[in-house]
């Protein structure tokens, strides 16, 4: 029963990042929103060996790169309370 919803799509304060938020629905147990951060790339330039051995050091201490996010403005906030809401 999982009905297309159209994704709702902002881009992050910083211009490197964007949001996309989906409503899911299978059945009355299973539902709620998916929310995928998307990451536009990086400086044409390559990493620095410090950089490399700073990212390698973080996965071996923690098992993962860091975490991702955006920034987003209080027009930003409201349109992704406002999809939010709409579907609750």
């Amino acid at each position: 029963m999982n009905e297309n919803f159209e994704s709702l799509f902002v881009k992050c304060d910083c211009g490197t990042h964007m949001l996309e938020v989906q409503r899911y629905y299978e059945d009355i147990h299973d539902q709620g929103f998916y929310l995928t951060f998307w990451h536009y790339g990086r400086v044409n330039r390559p990493m620095s060996l410090r950089e490399r051995m700073r990212w390698c050091w973080r996965i071996l201490r923690t098992g993962d790169p860091w975490a991702d996010g955006i920034i987003a403005n209080n027009e930003t906030a409201k349109k992704i309370s406002d999809y939010i809401t709409k579907y609750l």
